[in-house]
């Protein structure tokens, strides 16, 4: 292969290595979207649940088939949301209701870390 040819080969490889890099990077950044957009919809659900007293697994199904139908993945753990149901209702109920002088501190878990991959 001449030299001309190699470069020009070289240059076409670039090209489709930055193109590939560059859709991978949309495919991932699609995937962050989905993610947040179905956390928002499920702390709606749940805000939801909670306020209306839900404490039916066929509600939560229901309510959450619902909210997720433009989402790709629209199942959800039911105890899960349960938990955070009654939890958000208690938190309610603690806000609402202080006695005199009475504060509401809420400590939140420790933040979670994802393992950084090492770069390719």
């Amino acid at each position: 292969m001449a030299l001309r040819e190699r470069r020009e080969h070289l240059t076409r490889v670039e090209l489709m290595a930055g193109v590939v890099e560059h859709l991978t990077r949309v495919e991932l950044m699609a995937g962050v979207v989905e993610h947040l957009a179905r956390s928002e919809l499920m702390a709606g659900v749940v805000e939801h649940l909670a306020r209306a007293g839900v404490t039916s697994a066929a509600v939560v199904r229901q309510a959450a088939r619902r909210a997720l139908s433009t989402v790709a993945v629209p199942s959800v753990d039911v105890e899960r949301v349960l938990a955070a149901v009654r939890s958000l209702g208690e938190l309610e109920r603690r806000w609402a209701e202080p006695g005199d002088g009475e504060e509401l501190c809420v400590r939140w878990p420790e933040q979670r870390t994802r393992r950084r991959r090492p770069p390719r």
